[in-house]
């Protein structure tokens, strides 16, 4: 794969993963709140634990999108400092380890206890 096509690909990985994280913002906004349990603009506490790095993320997402689209330059040295961390063993799989334990504690802090309002 070509130098070219690695900027490509650099780019519309971010570009995605910026409206995924802005879509999984919005699920968990739109999630029907339990009328006096919230505690914050009437979200639950384990949804706003949820929330506040979904929307740090994003906006990190959102500045290095801004960034690789519209300064080119600065996408060739993003893509060669990637390619050099992806190379790395210890950095693929503690991001591997973190998604897991992420993705572990969401289930846990949501659980079951969210869907009722959609099963009805």
């Amino acid at each position: 794969m070509g130098h070219l096509q690695h900027v490509k690909l650099i780019r519309w990985y971010f570009s995605l993963a910026l409206i995924e994280g802005i879509g999984a913002l919005l699920w968990l906004l739109l999630i029907p709140t339990e009328s006096g349990r919230g505690s914050m603009l009437g979200l639950s506490f384990g949804r706003i634990i949820l929330i506040t790095p979904l929307i740090l993320m994003s906006l990190v997402l959102f500045w290095v999108v801004y960034n690789i689209w519209l300064r080119p330059v600065n996408s060739e040295t993003w893509v060669q400092r990637l390619e050099a961390y992806a190379a790395k063993d210890l950095f693929y799989w503690t991001t591997i380890a973190l998604a897991i334990v992420g993705g572990i504690i969401g289930i846990n802090l949501l659980g079951t206890r969210t869907s009722a309002p959609f099963i009805k």
